[in-house]
């Protein structure tokens, strides 16, 4: 079976300077798989904490009532899904490190069904809301029923997080998400002092945009002035001509 991209990408620039892919990419039926990504010596198998989902078992895991089922549907080939695999394997990891994920004892299926060679489940309406590749569903343990719930942000682990809490039944009711939930503790200042540089790269642009607006104000003001000046020597001039 193909592999999805493991977390330890994150820290690949590739995968750190790749724009976040929308999720209304490329049409479901144009589409063939997620393609696996290669391994260099020494590297260990990284556990992904991500279910994989077979067509023949689909309706018996979706549509537990005991569970939130969130799955995310790919296909090889598709370089979308590749990307977004490498975001989606991230909030499977955080889920399981924070204890929601049904790996680790939760109540949330974090799941994957890949639909190079199963057609897309036949529930209600489903086939037709699941129009493009990749498409993430969450179908919630006390609502399994349409109009599904798909993800329809951008690749942003935190944002999807934030979604799958509200939309879940079951999974946070009584323990929300802690802030930075897509962080890990030792992860956490790396994050601010970045956010920091950003912010200050932010202000020190907009002072430099503010003042370069000053000195054109200045300029065209002086530059009327002048103008001024010398439309009233001009007409001094003509008077005295006159007179």
């Amino acid at each position: 079976a193909p592999e999805l991209p493991t977390t330890s990408e994150l820290a690949d620039d590739k995968a750190e300077r790749a724009t976040s892919p929308s999720l209304s990419g490329q049409r479901a039926s144009s589409l063939t798989s997620l393609s696996s990504r290669g391994r260099g010596k020494g590297n260990e198998k990284e556990v992904d904490h991500v279910v994989r989902i077979l067509g023949k078992d689909f309706e018996d895991t979706a549509l537990d009532e005991r569970r939130d089922v969130l799955v995310l549907f790919h296909s090889k080939g598709c370089e979308l899904c590749a990307n977004f695999a490498v975001y989606y394997k991230r909030l499977a990891l955080r889920f399981h490190e924070l204890g929601y994920a049904s790996s680790a004892g939760g109540s949330l299926v974090v799941g994957r069904m890949d639909l190079t060679n199963e057609a897309p489940p036949t529930l209600g309406s489903f086939a037709a809301q699941l129009k493009n590749l990749p498409g993430v569903l969450l179908l919630p343990a006390k609502d399994k029923h349409p109009p599904y719930r798909f993800y329809s942000g951008v690749s942003k682990v935190l944002e999807m997080m934030k979604w799958v809490e509200l939309e879940s039944s079951l999974s946070f009711a009584k323990r929300p998400l802690p802030p930075l939930a897509h962080l890990r503790d030792e992860e956490k200042p790396e994050y601010r002092r970045q956010v920091a540089e950003r912010e200050a790269s932010r202000r020190d642009a907009e002072e430099k945009a503010l003042e370069a607006e000053r000195r054109e104000a200045e300029r065209q003001a002086a530059d009327k002035r002048r103008r001024e000046a010398k439309a009233e020597a001009k007409a001094e001039a003509k008077a005295e001509e006159n007179a």
